[in-house]
């Protein structure tokens, strides 16, 4: 069994971001094709930027980590940038976990991005 990173371990225990924006300018959310795992996002802007961005997650401790970690990632950058992420970048981080617990990575990847494009 691999060992945990520290990374994973510290949004693990203190997610932050965790909640909704009261002055938003935009909200969604996905659910995962493989299970049951629910994230919710809501972004305000400041032009093209992300000024503030939280998440609420329905589903298992990888998804909760990798919203976590994601949200402090991409606050403060352009949303071309976080168009352009690389699930790779998130992965290495957050890992190493086992092939079914990338594809939550994946997911919450892929939903945040999903939501900018709409």
């Amino acid at each position: 069994m691999s060992r945990l990173s520290e990374c994973f371990l510290m949004h693990m225990h203190n997610p932050r971001n965790v909640g909704k924006l009261d002055n938003y300018d935009k909200e969604w959310s996905a659910k995962s094709a493989y299970c049951l795992d629910t994230v919710c996002f809501t972004v305000k802007f400041n032009d093209t930027i992300i000024d503030k961005i939280k998440f609420r997650a329905y589903g298992c401790t990888t998804c909760i980590v990798a919203a976590s970690f994601v949200t402090e990632l991409v606050t403060g950058k352009k949303k071309e940038e976080v168009l352009q992420l690389s699930f790779d970048v998130i992965k290495n981080t957050l890992g190493p976990l086992p092939p079914l617990k990338e594809r939550c990575i994946a997911f919450v990847l892929k939903a945040l991005q999903n939501g900018l494009i709409l």
